[in-house]
Parts: structure tokens; sequence; C-alpha cells
């Protein structure tokens, strides 16, 4: 049985948006595998053919300033694609999280960090572009993931890395690469006209009172967790 708090209203909801930019986005190529690329303007996912072999980018991002038990709502990645920069067609792509340490100042083909096998995102497209131009794609089930596992890392690649194909996008200067997360976080109870944590609140269950952190009201015939 679950007794609720007196309140004039269940709950209230923070809605929040944060924008992220990556410390130090870099590549790995199969081609050169002990060369470490966190220094080039460039970054690359595909395969550019027998001469060029596998490209991969992989992604530092600090999840931090998004706070625990928030659920994302919507989260875009942005990244800047220059001109003719990649064989023509379509690349479709998929975004891993990074489950082991990635260190972008040293990171190659052979030390590459592992990753989740299943893509969180699959199925992202991108073509050659005749001007630069900004591209953006839905990531919000990988951040998801990334956050529920304390993850901070992820990995670009091909969804066929047979097919020749890849792409290239800029890697150094300012703000070419970023992240849009928009998160919610229902935290408070209304007591006496006040907004008050829902963790320094306790409500009586079963003849003990239990913090109210954990439990659930209702809201419009859904049942939400208090934080």
């Amino acid at each position: 049985m679950l007794l609720m708090p007196s309140c004039k209203k269940e709950s209230e909801t923070i809605m929040a948006s944060v924008t992220i930019y990556p410390a130090d986005p870099t590549r790995v190529e199969s081609k050169n595998p002990t060369t470490n690329y966190h220094t080039s303007s460039y970054l690359y996912v595909g395969y550019g053919g027998v001469a060029n072999g596998i490209f991969r980018t992989l992604i530092d991002l600090d999840l931090s300033v998004i706070p625990d038990k928030a659920v994302i709502k919507t989260a875009r990645m942005h990244i800047y694609q220059p001109t003719g920069l990649g064989l023509a067609g379509v690349l479709t792509f998929q975004a891993h999280s990074i489950t082991g340490v990635l260190t972008p100042a040293t990171v190659t083909w052979n030390t590459q960090p592992a990753i989740e096998a299943v893509a969180a995102n699959a199925g992202l497209t991108c073509n050659v572009t005749g001007a630069p131009i900004w591209r953006d794609w839905d990531v919000a089930t990988l951040i998801t993931e990334m956050l529920a596992n304390d993850y901070d890392g992820i990995l670009l690649k091909s969804s066929s890395e047979g097919t020749e194909n890849d792409k290239g996008f800029y890697s150094s200067g300012v703000m070419l690469m970023y992240f849009v997360i928009e998160y919610e976080l229902p935290s408070k109870v209304n007591i006496g006209d006040a907004w008050k944590p829902a963790t320094n609140i306790k409500v009586n269950v079963g003849d003990a009172w239990k913090p109210a952190s954990g439990m659930k009201v209702n809201i419009g015939d859904a049942w939400k967790e208090v934080f």
C-alpha cells in the first residue's frame, strides 16, 4: 500500500536544456593502426576502400552536468561538415557507447576502447555536401544509455564497414561539434504553498516513516517517480 503526502499538487516538473561541447574528438584508421589522430583537423566515419581502410570517430562526452535520475526527452548531436569531404553517396552509420577508457591523446586503431556491441542509435545517415553545412542527428537513446551506465564516450562507425563509402567532418576549431540535450526532472512536492525537495520529505507507510524519494505520485493518470 502506498500512502502519499498531502499536497496541493502532486509534483513539479523541471525541464532543462544543456549544450555540451566535446573536449577532444578524434578518429582511428585501420590502415594506420598505430597512429594517433587527435591533433588532426578532421574526423572520418566509414570505409575508404582497400587503399584507405576503415575510419571510426571517437568522442569524449562529459555528461556530469546532467543531474542524477534526469529523464532524457531529446538529444541531438551536431557536427560541422565541410564541402566535398568523403565519397559520393549516402553513408549509413551508427553510434555506440564506449564502455572502456577513451584517451584521445593516445588512442589508435589497435588500442581503441571497448564499446557496447549493439548500437544505441543506428540508421543515422549523411551525404557528401556541395557547401559547408551543419548536420544533426537524434541520439536520445545513446545519451540515455550513457547516463544509466556512467559512460563518457561515443564511437561512430559505418553500419557496413565492408561497403566503400566514407564521410568527413571538422574536428578542430571553435564549436564544430556539440550536443543539445533536453531533460525532465520531477523533483519537488508542494506542501503548505512551498515547493520542497522530495529528499527532505517523509510519508507514513504501514506505521513507518519512509523518505518520499523513490516513491511515485499520480499525475494526469500516470505514475511519476518522486526524486
